[in-house]
């Protein structure tokens, strides 16, 4: 069953980020195993299954232009800033996620900075109902079961989003952002 990270790997995550910058991706190990029962033969966790359920959602305000070598360099240039947020699409589409902090005149999104003025709102859109995590300098700071969430940032720190879905009776995780880096 599809766990999400450890908790040793987001605390270690949330430690570098307080001291630099560091892009999560999302990542599966999988070697799908050859078996046999008999004369029947197949694969436990095969390729073209297992790689839909953890994808990395890359965010870009442009359109990719179709040329390989472009589109390459900008989706690797958007992940090494951080624009992209790692989903367990086993569970359900994280597409239309986004979170963001902004105070009317400015705005930050995944892997940017945020220069923090008086107070600002920190908004969460996830792409269904769930338990929202709103993650601060490595330790929960607040959290809401819903679709939206929007809360006020007065405090400097470092700020990512956990997203949880009910399914089977039980909380599973299905979305981790990248953070904002507030100043």
């Amino acid at each position: 069953m599809l766990k999400g990270p450890e908790e040793r790997t987001l605390r270690r995550w949330d430690a570098l980020t307080r001291t630099r910058r560091v892009a999560g991706i999302g990542e599966i190990d999988n070697h799908a195993v050859p078996r046999s029962l008999g004369t029947v033969h197949f694969r436990v966790f095969p390729f073209e299954r297992i790689f839909r359920y953890i994808r990395t959602h890359v965010m870009s305000d442009e359109m990719l232009t179709g040329d390989g070598q472009r589109d390459e360099a900008a989706i690797l240039r958007l992940l090494e800033r951080g624009r992209a947020y790692i989903a367990m699409d086993y569970f359900k589409k994280a597409e239309g996620f986004s979170f963001m902090i902004g105070d009317g005149e400015k705005h930050a999104f995944m892997g940017d900075d945020f220069s923090l003025a008086n107070e600002a709102v920190l908004h969460v859109t996830a792409a269904g109902q769930g338990k929202i995590k709103i993650i601060k300098d490595g330790e929960l700071w607040s959290e809401f079961d819903s679709d939206i969430y929007n809360c006020p940032v007065r405090e400097k720190g470092v700020y990512r989003v956990e997203v949880f879905l009910k399914r089977f009776g039980m909380l599973r995780p299905w979305i981790f952002s990248n953070p904002i880096y507030v100043r």
